[in-house]
């Protein structure tokens, strides 16, 4: 019934993905940890419980001793419920016995397991990483493709903003129509609003002919508005309403318009629900149903070495293949990279340009800029505290690291992870990082 110790997991909440074949292997994934628990092709059953001796071990107080069960029967997976105390839930619907599809969401307590597909090809194109910060994100924005509400995107430049909103847009039902990226912050303030929401002709001098905006070009799709920050206060009301009654108004116009268009926004703006906010509130509100958060580059240096190699892979056909050695990558993870994604891919683009068959050092940055001896955030995998542990043990401490180092206080980075504050402090005496002081992690 269950199986040897080493298969064991320790699990607490999870996420989203794409659709699969019939048959196809699912895994289930810890959205706090991006841990996945492959659920392979045995007939023998995954089971989940409060018990030492389960496949996967939660440790929720609402969980029971043997509270479930995952097993294949057929072409089909099937979630058991074990007469638990508390029962379990699959997408908000209390089940003794259900099939489970990718997209799923098991409930036990307060933890949340997602079923996703076992093929890591089903991840979006280009959203290339393994850091558990990276991932939670992905998944977030698969889970938010599902619904129809708004979600803001943040993230400095360069983090990849634009490539989570056309994932957002490809995972859902408007994937078939049109997909519209507006910069807030590209349009001179006295023509914002026609380019937003079209002009009738003869609106003003040079409107020859009737105009249709982007707001009706993305009906049915996904309007994309970038940069959110950068839109003028005067044209923020015209915006809000086409959000709360989806009717907007062009200049010149005698009657409003209904538009059934799906807004994504994203900004590098990180106050814009504060009082200095160059966003009115109720426009934020609006527009901030889901919130998703990239995290920089140099939170994630241990992708550095991935994001190389596949930007090297892009570029074959046009370059021919090129080698970079485990020095030269080492190194690489070692810088900040303050224009995160897109500085660390033109890096590569100079490096294949102007580099031989054996890229070097040299080729990626240029002459002037200093990479530091020690990485300033580093990769907690292969510290010295990172000795003996599993591969999951290894993953959680990097996030909470990661998080804590982020966010700066034990409550602030429990508040992200969703847990207590006494658990979080807990996990990081387990794991040997400093916390004294309320100062950042020192390891």
């Amino acid at each position: 019934m269950y199986r040897s110790a080493h298969h064991r997991h320790t699990a607490t909440h999870t996420k989203k993905a794409a659709a699969t074949r019939a048959g196809e292997p699912l895994a289930i994934r810890d959205c706090k940890t991006g841990q996945r628990y492959d659920l392979g092709t045995s007939r023998r059953a995954l089971v989940v419980g409060g018990a030492s001796e389960c496949d996967i071990i939660l440790t929720d107080p609402c969980a029971s001793a043997t509270h479930c069960s995952v097993q294949r029967i057929g072409e089909r997976w099937i979630l058991k419920d074990h007469n638990s105390k508390n029962g379990t839930r699959l997408n908000g619907t209390r089940v003794r016995v259900a099939e489970l599809q990718p997209g799923n969401q098991i409930v036990i307590g307060d933890t949340f397991l997602d079923v996703v597909p076992q093929n890591p090809a089903s991840r979006p194109t280009g959203l290339v990483g393994k850091a558990p910060s990276f991932l939670m994100a992905v998944e977030k924005a698969q889970r938010a493709a599902r619904s129809q509400c708004p979600v803001l995107i943040l993230g400095e430049t360069g983090t990849g903003k634009e490539l989570i909103a056309r994932t957002i847009h490809e995972a859902s039902r408007r994937c078939e129509q049109a997909f519209v990226p507006v910069n807030c912050g590209g349009f001179p303030p006295d023509l914002i609003r026609s380019e937003l929401f079209g002009h009738a002709k003869g609106a003003f001098t040079g409107a020859d002919t009737k105009h249709d905006g982007l707001f009706t070009q993305a009906n049915g799709g996904t309007i994309f508005l970038d940069e959110l920050g950068e839109l003028p206060l005067e044209q923020q009301p015209h915006l809000l309403r086409a959000l709360e009654s989806g009717l907007i108004r062009r200049v010149g116009g005698s009657h409003e318009e209904l538009v059934n268009t799906r807004f994504v926004s994203a900004t590098n703006r990180s106050c814009l629900h504060q009082a200095t906010s160059p966003l009115r509130s109720d426009l934020f509100h609006r527009l901030s149903t889901v919130i998703i958060e990239l995290p920089a580059l140099r939170e994630r240096l241990s992708d550095v070495p991935i994001l190389v190699r596949h930007f090297l892979d892009l570029g074959t056909e046009e370059y021919g293949p090129r080698v970079v050695g485990d020095e030269t990558l080492a190194r690489l993870s070692q810088h900040a990279w303050p224009g995160n994604v897109r500085e660390l891919r033109n890096s590569v683009s100079r490096a294949l340009a102007l580099g031989g068959s054996r890229l070097q050092l040299r080729d990626f940055l240029p002459r002037g800029i200093e990479v530091p001896k020690e990485s300033p955030l580093p990769s907690l995998a292969c510290d010295e505290g990172s000795e003996g542990l599993t591969k999951f043990e290894r993953n959680q401490r990097e996030l909470i690291h990661a998080t804590y180092q982020r966010y700066g206080t034990i409550r602030k980075a429990a508040m992200e992870l969703g847990m207590p504050k006494s658990t979080f402090a807990d996990m990081c005496k387990r794991y040997g990082i400093d916390t004294s002081r309320g100062q950042r992690i020192k390891l």
